[in-house]
């Protein structure tokens, strides 16, 4: 029989969403869109601005949606910076799709 662990010790949050850069107008996309909103810094520079903060430094993961594209993360508790790159030939600053996942906690006690 499966059953679920269901403990509030963490106060896990996750927060799933897409970002929509490559048609020029960043917008945030997904499940969890509504928990956040985004700003466009410059030429693929992307802000994701928590409408929560965690209680202390998320666990932050990006995907580009084009194989030749590569996104890093600065997370900090109240937003997660995006940085693209292309990856084919010389690189450089690009806009782009994102899939995105923030996984942080409301509470920062450690177990």
């Amino acid at each position: 029989m499966l059953r679920s662990i269901k403990s509030s010790q963490r106060k896990l949050r996750i927060i799933s969403l897409r970002l929509e850069g490559s048609t020029g107008t960043l917008s945030a996309e997904g499940p969890d869109s509504n928990q956040v909103t985004v700003t466009d810094n410059d030429v693929g520079d992307y802000t994701v601005n928590l409408n929560q903060a965690f209680a202390a430094k998320p666990i932050a993961v990006a995907s580009c949606e084009s194989a030749d594209q590569n996104a890093n993360v600065i997370p900090t508790k109240s937003s997660v910076r995006v940085i693209i790159r292309t990856i084919a030939g010389s690189p450089a600053a690009a806009e782009a799709d994102v899939q995105m996942i923030i996984i942080g906690s409301d509470v920062d006690s450690k177990i």
